[in-house]
């Protein structure tokens, strides 16, 4: 593979963590990441820093990602994963932020262009709804630009990917389901399976068992690959 995720925890880069007792001080998980991000480096591969969080977009995501531009900024090996897997959202909030819990929710969009505004051109990725399965808003309107703020094209970067979560539990479990939630996006959109795989909740398939990897995800390759279906 020459492409790795990095699940990384906003509130840990912060705050570090003393859960378990592990005494992680945050100096001491920034070094973990950025030492994971120059051994990708140094062997010539791409490391996405995915901002490992849920729901939607908060002031603690938009902080990460402005320290994320002062670190990693226009580090050609580094991609930006915007929010892990969004849910229980609205396409409309998705983009362009709103009210989740009586508190304020930032859009996709607003993220995209602080990060542009700030000279910085990672490639960003953008995972759907439904812990990030569902992508079919992104052809219903939804669409990100890339873009700085006040629609300011000239600091446009290298690009926005979407990115799916593709497993059997998802509604659809076969090419229907993909076609439906990923296929229209595929045709018009670069996109990034970040996920994906069995898990315990998949017992209607297989009887539960982890066979249903091999033969479910067989079957997804071929369709990425037109192949199935």
């Amino acid at each position: 593979s020459n492409l790795i995720r990095l699940a990384v925890n906003p509130n840990f880069w912060f705050n570090g963590s003393v859960d378990a007792g592990k005494n992680l001080t945050k100096e001491k998980y920034r070094q973990w990441i950025d030492d994971m991000v120059k051994a990708a480096q140094v062997r010539g591969k791409y490391i996405i820093i995915d901002c490992h969080t849920y729901v939607c977009p908060v002031q603690e995501t938009m902080d990460f990602w402005m320290d994320m531009c002062d670190v990693y900024g226009n580090n050609p090996a580094v991609l930006f994963g915007l929010l892990n897997e969004p849910h229980s959202i609205d396409w409309e909030l998705w983009r362009n932020g709103g009210t989740k819990n009586d508190a304020p929710a930032i859009g996709h969009q607003a993220l995209v262009e602080a990060i542009r505004d700030k000279g910085i051109k990672n490639i960003l990725i953008a995972a759907g709804l439904n812990w990030g399965y569902n992508l079919s808003g992104i052809v219903d309107g939804y669409a990100l630009i890339d873009q700085g703020s006040g629609d300011d094209l000239s600091k446009a970067g290298n690009g926005i990917i979407y990115d799916s979560h593709v497993y059997p539990g998802k509604s659809g479990k076969n090419r229907d389901g993909w076609n439906s939630n990923l296929g229209p996006v595929r045709e018009k959109y670069p996109v990034l399976v970040g996920e994906w795989g069995w898990d315990s909740s998949d017992s209607n398939i297989t009887n539960g068992t982890n066979s249903t990897d091999a033969i479910y995800n067989l079957q997804f390759l071929k369709w990425m690959d037109d192949g199935y279906g």
